[in-house]
């Protein structure tokens, strides 16, 4: 059974070939994919996923903000998705209930095992 994810970024191209590259995987199903963290809001309550995957391009508050937003609604875990992450950052968005983040960087095999794994570890850990 594949893991059911939801896809947040904002970027239309970048969406597209990241739900390419999990999908060939085998083990990711992108279930639905959004462009915002609003849009994110109105179907994640009726869409059953294993975990969300967003997209974090900003090292700022807007992003922590949109993170708790968004982890307020579902207890589905959060995974951020981004290039860099420093410790401040990483705090501030696990304290608005990020469960973890991958870096961008990573192949897309490697990807998925992280995305495979956590969504396992939650699962296991009955927090959804």
């Amino acid at each position: 059974m594949s893991v059911r994810v939801l896809l947040v970024d904002a970027h239309d191209e970048a969406r597209q070939s990241l739900v390419r590259s999990l999908e060939s995987d085998g083990r990711v199903a992108v279930t639905v994919q959004v462009s915002t963290v609003a849009a994110a809001c109105v179907v994640v309550r009726d869409t059953p996923c294993d975990l969300t995957l967003m997209n974090v391009q900003s090292r700022n508050d807007a992003a922590v903000m949109l993170c708790r937003e968004l982890c307020e609604l579902t207890d589905t875990p959060l995974v951020v998705l981004t290039s860099f992450m420093t410790i401040e950052h990483w705090r501030a968005l696990s304290q608005a209930g990020a469960a973890d983040y991958l870096l961008k960087h990573a192949d897309s095999r490697l990807l998925c095992d992280a995305i495979v794994r956590l969504a396992n570890r939650y699962q296991t850990a009955g927090k959804y």
